[in-house]
């Protein structure tokens, strides 16, 4: 007798055999009890569901002696000649190799005449999609409306390409994917009829390459026990199918974890010129990332964790990617997949899609759950500090974590103003009290008048820099911190390394050090900053955006020491008109000797001084 391929021995002859169709068998076993038989039925799915089949068990069914029933017999007359091909009444055409108009012709003509067997003349067209648009407007009529005892039952794989004319005037029935567990049940269940000796994780494997078609399932499955001497092995599939195995998926995750590029590129080449398929380690690379990603996103005791392929791998490396990474690796693998076909060196591009996950876990961190628990507490011994001891932001930070110490240097200017102006209000007094006794105005009085305009210009050059501003106290930047820690823990690492700089017209502005300008390029993407955004909002009750800026503590030494010679050259300034008044009143100048040079005009230094400050003069001589 000449050999049949397993999936063809196999094949159901049954509704009850269909393995993941209920919702398809059911609805034509209760449609067959009642006797309500359509003229016209649409089956479309993917491939090796078992279209082909549930329309020859229909035509077995509606043709069964035994009709009406919800099952055909399977061993009557009709039952036998429709599995066998040879039934007159059930004709079965393929409308890959016959999608003219002729053949659609010629099967209209042989619809019209009477069954010679059967009770029903059954036209099952495999394919439908590829019948011409001609063809299908050869068949619409005839569809619409058939001779009696005629049904018409169409398969395809893309309905999508069939005239909505045509589909209306079916039922139609949509075939699913199986799940590996379906697949995985099924070949069991053929390996003990055959009395073949299968590892459960074998057909676990063969099941997940399956991509939930049974046909390819029994295929592979079959290939396997050609292959192997004896029981079906995991190694067996792999060296079958050229998948490459756990362990090097095992070095390759190790290696992006470790960030170790030259172990990452030797795995690579392990597959390569191992006669790996370079296509299947990606498509199972994007399998254990989507893996890692939903157990991250349903918990380590999610059914996902606990069955399927890399179950070691995913428990091990759980937390050692950060969500954000892990999505940004698996769009890049999605992508390599769909293009990987078209390269003429894959492997290159493997290793550089490699190299591309690497920077994106440096740029978006790889920082485990242990890691920010450290942070939280942390954070948490720096807010106790703070309000127990009254700490500044700043010293509670060095002394906790000096590494990754919080720099929230809150603006302390105005406490300093308090008590300068406090200082230099008893001088103005004393000096008011000197000139009403003597009449003359005293040095004193000058240097004060001078200081005093001195600190006009520094205000007004801070007002110029930070107009409309408003200080964001300790307690309001305390709120802000908790709530990142609370609610995006992710983020708490970035925010720590800012410090809060102004409130302006519902915008806050945060300053990062130079050596923290990689933190704040992570910060201000689009999708953290907005989470950072939403969160400040709900605290502050408005609308806030948020800015960052770059600080150098030279360019603050600059600045301080710019109003520094300012006030020195005031100083002097002043001494010198007060030493002027009461020493030298009707002398004129001394002439200028020859040889000597002119001394410069102090009001000219004093200008020259102000030049620092925008360029805005502001004469001080009254």
């Amino acid at each position: 007798m000449t050999y049949r391929s397993l999936y063809r021995r196999w094949r159901p002859n049954r509704f009850s055999e269909v393995a993941g169709q209920e919702h398809i068998t059911r609805t034509l076993s209760q449609a067959l009890s009642r006797e309500n038989i359509s003229h016209a039925y649409l089956f479309c799915g993917p491939r090796g569901n078992g279209k082909t089949s549930v329309a020859k068990i229909m035509a077995k069914a509606v043709n069964c002696h035994y009709f009406p029933g919800q099952e055909p017999c399977g061993s009557c007359k009709p039952c036998v000649e429709i599995s066998r091909g040879t039934f007159m009444d059930v004709l079965e055409l393929d409308a890959a190799s016959n999608r003219g108009i002729e053949e659609v012709r010629e099967l209209r003509e042989k619809s019209r005449y009477a069954t010679s067997e059967g009770r029903y003349s059954v036209y099952i067209i495999d394919e439908a999609h590829m019948l011409t648009h001609e063809a299908f407007n050869a068949l619409l009529k005839t569809l619409e409306e058939p001779p009696p005892r005629v049904v018409f039952m169409l398969a395809t794989t893309e309905p999508s390409k069939l005239p909505s004319t045509v589909i209306s005037r079916c039922q139609r029935f949509d075939f699913r994917l199986l799940s590996e567990q379906e697949i995985t049940d099924r070949l069991q269940e053929v390996a003990e009829a055959e009395h073949w000796d299968c590892r459960q994780e074998a057909l676990h494997v063969i099941a997940r390459l399956s991509e939930g078609a049974m046909r390819d399932a029994l295929g592979l499955l079959e290939q396997c026990q050609a292959y192997a001497d004896g029981e079906i092995t995991m190694e067996h599939v792999y060296d079958l199918t050229g998948l490459p195995p756990e362990e090097t998926l095992g070095k390759l995750l190790d290696a992006l974890v470790q960030q170790d590029i030259p172990a990452g590129l030797q795995a690579i080449r392990e597959v390569t010129y191992g006669g790996k398929d370079l296509h299947l380690f990606v498509k199972e690379q994007l399998y254990l990332f989507t893996r890692l990603l939903v157990a991250q996103s349903t918990g380590e005791k999610s059914v996902d964790l606990q069955e399927g392929a890399y179950r070691e791998l995913v428990s091990q490396y759980l937390k050692s990617i950060s969500h954000d990474a892990l999505m940004e690796v698996i769009s890049l693998l999605h992508q390599l997949s769909s293009e990987l076909k078209f390269y003429q060196n894959p492997h290159f591009y493997l290793e550089i899609a490699f190299i591309n996950m690497i920077k994106s876990l440096r740029r978006l961190g790889n920082a485990s759950v242990d890691d920010l628990l450290w942070r939280v507490e942390q954070l948490e011994e720096k807010l106790h500090k703070v309000t127990e001891a009254g700490l500044s932001w700043q010293e509670a930070a060095s002394e906790s974590s000096p590494g990754n110490a919080c720099s929230l240097e809150i603006t302390t200017e105005k406490t300093g103003f308090e008590e300068n102006s406090h200082s230099e209000k008893t001088t103005e007094d004393t000096a008011q009290t000197e000139k009403s006794e003597t009449g003359v105005p005293s040095s004193s009085s000058h240097q004060e008048e001078d200081q005093e305009s001195s600190r006009d210009i520094k205000q007004e050059v801070r007002q110029d820099n930070n107009s409309s501003r408003e200080d964001v106290n300790q307690e309001t930047w305390a709120k802000v911190l908790k709530t990142v820690e609370k609610k995006q823990p992710l983020l708490l690492g970035l925010v720590e390394k800012a410090r809060p700089v102004k409130l302006e017209n519902s915008a806050l502005t945060l300053a990062f050090s130079r050596e923290d300008s990689f933190y704040q390029d992570m910060l201000m993407e689009k999708k953290r900053r907005s989470t950072l955004e939403r969160l400040v909002s709900e605290i502050m009750g408005n609308n806030v955006s948020i800015n960052t800026v770059l600080t150098s503590e030279e360019k603050e030494v600059k600045e301080t020491d710019q109003v520094d010679r300012l006030n020195h050259t005031l100083s002097q300034e002043s001494v010198e008109k007060s030493n002027g008044q009461d020493t030298i009143t009707d002398e004129k100048p001394s002439p200028v000797s020859p040889g000597e040079e002119e001394p410069e005009d102090s009001s000219s230094m004093s200008n020259e001084a102000l030049k620092l400050f925008n360029g805005k003069v502001i004469n001080t001589e009254e």
